[in-house]
């Protein structure tokens, strides 16, 4: 089997009367470029034909939480600041078929938090969204963890199309902000399922004449300059 693996803020906010303090990292209300604050890295294995499993590994670099104003993370966590990847979007081609989905586990297991899949939705006129979401704040890893999500799909080519990661601030949901000051989105380009290429026709030497059309054309063609030849040696003798 073929495998190809390629590598691939401030905010003074007033809440009930009172200011909190100025955090690490603003909230964005459009999707940002992705500049190092996670790593993505795509295995492709060819399953033959038009068939693939796409493998994506994921890893925080840089999104942490600020709880200097919090005395620090909740004893809940356990020291663990669930700050990270919450949501990532892959498209795929409405032709695709998608099987075998391997969601990442939890980062901590045995608390109810999971993460979930969620089938094509919000198609265009070539492409669909698949996605996966952390449902509870213990399903997601922190900084220098890397998680696991991969499919099989068929029908597909391997090409470059968009990607967007959603991250999680532990910090500013402990501190009860709005849900669009919570999350921090991203977008990106990334090995995908993009569609197959149609094979090309067969270019015709002349208007309804193949290739082989034109070489048996050319056999009978001297097949007859030799009887011919032959006719007119013969007549001379």
């Amino acid at each position: 089997m073929k495998r190809i693996i390629s590598i691939v803020a401030l905010a003074l906010v007033l809440f009930a009367g009172f200011s909190l303090p100025v955090a690490a990292h603003a909230p964005n209300t459009e999707l940002q470029p992705l500049a190092g604050q996670y790593s993505v890295v795509v295995e492709t294995t060819h399953l033959g034909g038009n068939s693939w499993i796409f493998k994506y590994t994921i890893t925080n670099l840089t999104e942490v939480g600020d709880y200097s104003d919090l005395g620090g993370l909740p004893e809940w966590t356990n020291g663990i600041d669930h700050t990270g990847l919450d949501g990532f979007f892959v498209q795929i081609p409405l032709e695709a078929t998608i099987s075998n989905v391997q969601v990442p586990e939890p980062y901590i297991a045995d608390v109810g938090d999971y993460w979930e899949y969620f089938g094509p939705h919000d198609p265009d006129a070539t492409y669909a969204w698949i996605h996966i979401w952390g449902q509870g704040p213990r399903s997601i890893y922190p900084v220098g963890e890397p998680l696991v999500f991969s499919f099989q799909v068929d029908n597909v080519a391997v090409g470059i199309n968009e990607a967007r990661l959603s991250t999680f601030f532990l910090d500013h949901a402990i501190r009860q902000w709005p849900p669009a000051d919570i999350f921090y989105s991203y977008t990106t380009q990334i090995t995908s399922p993009v569609p197959v290429t149609q094979p090309e026709p067969e270019p015709l030497s002349a208007p309804g004449i193949t290739t082989w059309g034109l070489v048996i054309a050319a056999v009978v063609i001297a097949a007859l300059m030799t009887v011919s030849l032959k006719r007119r040696t013969a007549v001379r003798q």
